[in-house]
Formats: C-alpha cells, sequence, structure tokens
C-alpha cells in the first residue's frame, strides 16, 4: 500500500515586515507502508533564538501540531498530537525536515512547516506586538495556533477582521453624553453617574463598565484639592485690600512682616487616608486610621519677612486676637 504526504509551506509570521522565507522543492510524495520519508523544509532569515514547527491536517479534523524545534536542540513534541512519537526533524544547514521512520496508513495527511517571530506587525505597520513564550500544551495556545493558521488560509494575513469581538454596550455619540454629564457633575460619585447612565441610555450598566467608559472618555477619578471657601464679602476685602496697596514700592514691602499660626496633634498624629497592606491585613491594628474625639494638639507661630524667617514660637492659652 501506497501512503499520499502532503507538504505545505505555512509561515505565521508575516514575510514583508520579518524577512523570513520558507522553501520546499516536493509539495507531494507517495511511498509505501514501513518505509522513512523526510518532507523538507527550508528556512531562511530565522534568528537563533526562534522555533520552526510542524502541524499535521487531516481530512474533517482540526489542525494540531506535532512538534516544534530550533537550531541546536532537540524537537519538543506536543502532547496533544497522538501519533507525536512516530515524528522527529532533521537539522541539516537551514533544513528543518520531518522526518517519519516508520510509515504508516495513519500518516497520510497534508503538514504544515511553520516559522514563528517574536515580534511582528499588523496590516498597517503601526502597531508592534510581543508574543511571550507560554507553556505549548496549554489549550489556549493551541486555540491561537488553529485561529492564525484559519485567518492565514482564508486571507493570507494573520491579522484579525475589522468587526471581530464582542461590540462595546455605549457608542461613540453614549461616550459624548457621558463625558458632558460627568464635566458638568464633577462631584458625582461613579455609583451615582451609573444610575444615571441606566436612566438616560435605557441599558443595564454595571458600575464597573461605566467606569472603563469614563476612562475611556479620557477622565479620570481624583481626589479633589483642598481650598478655603471664599464668599463674595471675603473676596470684595481681598481685592479692595489688594487695590489699596497696589502703589507701594518694594522697600515698603520689605518693611512688612508676615506671619501665621498652625497646629499640630501631639497625642496620636494625623496618619492619612492610605495604608500600604494585604487583603489579610485589613483589621491590623497598624493598618487602622487613628482619630480621637478632641485629640492633643499644639499651636505654635511663625514669621517671615524679607531679610529671612523667624523662629516658631510656642503659643500658650487661647488666641483672643
Amino acid at each position: 500500500m501506497f501512503i499520499a504526504i502532503y507538504a505545505v509551506l505555512f509561515s505565521l509570521a508575516v514575510e514583508a515586515v520579518l524577512g523570513v522565507t520558507l522553501e520546499q522543492k516536493d509539495l507531494s510524495m507517495t511511498k509505501g507502508e514501513g518505509k522513512t520519508i523526510h518532507i523538507s523544509c527550508k528556512v531562511t532569515g530565522l534568528s537563533s533564538s526562534n522555533y520552526v514547527h510542524w502541524y499535521q491536517k487531516k481530512d474533517g479534523e482540526a489542525l494540531t501540531r506535532i512538534l516544534y524545534v530550533k537550531s541546536g536542540s532537540n524537537p519538543v513534541r506536543d502532547n496533544n498530537h497522538r501519533d507525536a512519537k512516530d515524528f522527529s526533524v532533521r537539522i541539516q544547514s537551514n533544513n528543518y525536515d520531518l522526518k517519519i521512520a516508520n510509515l504508516k496508513k495513519s500518516h497520510s495527511a497534508v503538514y504544515y512547516c511553520a516559522s514563528w517571530e517574536k515580534t511582528f506587525r499588523d496590516n498597517e505597520g503601526d502597531k508592534a506586538r510581543n508574543v511571550r513564550s507560554r507553556g505549548f500544551n496549554r489549550q489556549n495556545d493551541k486555540a491561537a495556533s488553529f485561529g492564525a493558521a484559519d485567518r492565514f488560509r482564508e486571507s493570507g494575513t494573520i491579522s484579525v477582521r475589522k468587526g471581530q469581538g464582542r461590540k462595546t454596550i455605549l457608542d461613540a455619540r453614549d461616550l459624548r453624553a457621558l463625558r458632558r454629564h460627568c464635566i458638568t457633575y464633577r462631584n458625582a460619585t461613579v455609583m451615582e453617574i451609573t444610575t444615571w447612565a441606566q436612566e438616560y441610555f435605557q441599558k443595564t450598566l454595571s458600575v464597573n463598565t461605566i467606569h472603563r467608559a469614563i476612562r475611556g472618555c479620557r477622565l479620570k477619578l481624583y481626589r479633589s484639592k483642598k481650598k478655603p471657601y471664599l464668599n463674595m464679602i471675603q473676596k470684595r476685602r481681598r481685592f479692595l485690600w489688594a487695590k489699596a496697596h497696589l502703589k507701594w514700592t518694594v522697600a515698603k514691602w520689605k518693611t512688612v512682616l508676615w506671619s501665621d499660626e498652625s497646629k499640630f496633634e501631639v497625642l496620636f498624629g494625623k496618619l492619612g487616608r492610605h495604608v500600604i497592606q494585604t487583603k489579610a491585613y485589613k483589621d491590623n491594628p497598624s493598618c487602622y486610621q487613628r482619630s480621637v474625639q478632641k485629640p492633643a494638639s499644639l499651636m505654635v507661630w511663625g514669621c517671615m519677612s524679607a531679610c529671612g524667617m523667624g523662629s516658631l514660637h510656642i503659643w500658650k492659652g487661647t488666641n483672643q486676637c
């Protein structure tokens, strides 16, 4: 009995970008059962850190990887292939030939020689993605290999077609409305914005979805800065004071002594709102924000002028100024 073997050159990298080429002399071979066969695959332009992969495709079955190898190392067989032990690789210079020592009827299939590069570009050439090395026996690696192979056979490229994937809940028009609402109501919480968005867009939206949408609008949640509130009377008094001293000379300003006082809590101290911890240490006393109703404090007074800063003075008693 004679067995037909078909070999196809297949590259998962974009040749125009990477410069990796695959060459093969015989695209189909017929050998008798029990014979030894070598399926040629010449790879040029491949770096020493990257691999050459061999795949098998039978009629009515999915594409399965047999093994992968790089120059100067032994081939690594894929555990998901039931006949992987029947195959090996003969490496001579730039040739990575697949060897089948004892040909069987089950070996009749189409064989793909593939080369993977760690970095490749998409059709537009404006993004570079790095392929991380992971365990080849994982299900997600196998699915990714099959998906790339199918896209290459259908369209001649491994880039994902436009329009694939789940559609976003909020379109561009919804994001613009969300941005206007966030800018108008800057002090609203994410929960309040989510409640408004559900009523306005008539869609089921979660807090995480709104949080991601806010970041998509180039907005971010920050802790607001503290600033003393000034009413209209206080603002007018400051304006009149500045207007009255508008014509002061530099020499006159040098005669002014600027002073201020400050209060320090000496019993507990202010530890701040943030603490570095793990979730398991949330009830550890060292991670609490300590507070008392009337903490002991110390009032100090200081001044400065054109001559320099003065010393701090502890304020004793009450301030009746």
